[in-house]
């Protein structure tokens, strides 16, 4: 069943939930998801938490007629039975600077975003392309 994790906000007592999936979540149960939670992206983590993969919402683009049903499959059926352009997740952890994190994400092919994780590996937040774009705007 998806699961959150505890984020710290702006504020260090404000504390915000990053929703993420586990691999046994359905892909339907991502895409639902993924549409409630205003997001592009979710982290897939393993039995201990720990970020293995990520799904988009851009892989509902190669769900044809005769694959509709991997929706029903675990998120990591459905991103093998697609053949979605699969990298690893970009992970940065806290001590990045922004430089790096920036330079990592041109470098990385099919990664559009970098999850940062704390010391087991757990994600914490996404920092997108568009999240630095506003950043240095």
């Amino acid at each position: 069943m998806a699961q959150q994790t505890p984020t710290t906000g702006s504020s260090s007592s404000q504390k915000k939930l990053l929703p993420t999936l586990t691999i046994r979540d359905s892909a339907l149960s991502a895409m639902k998801l993924l549409r409630d939670s205003h997001t592009s992206a979710l982290p897939v983590v393993d039995i201990d938490g720990r970020l293995i993969a990520e799904i988009a919402g851009t892989g509902m683009r190669y769900l044809t007629q005769d694959k509709i049903g991997v929706l029903g499959k675990p998120v990591l059926a459905f991103i093998y039975g697609l053949q979605l352009p699969k990298a690893n997740p970009y992970v940065i952890h806290e001590h990045f600077t922004m430089s790096q994190i920036m330079t990592g994400l041109l470098r990385m092919k099919n990664s559009y975003r970098a999850w940062l994780v704390d010391n087991e590996e757990r994600p914490i937040c996404a920092i997108s392309t568009t999240d630095i774009l506003s950043y240095l705007l």
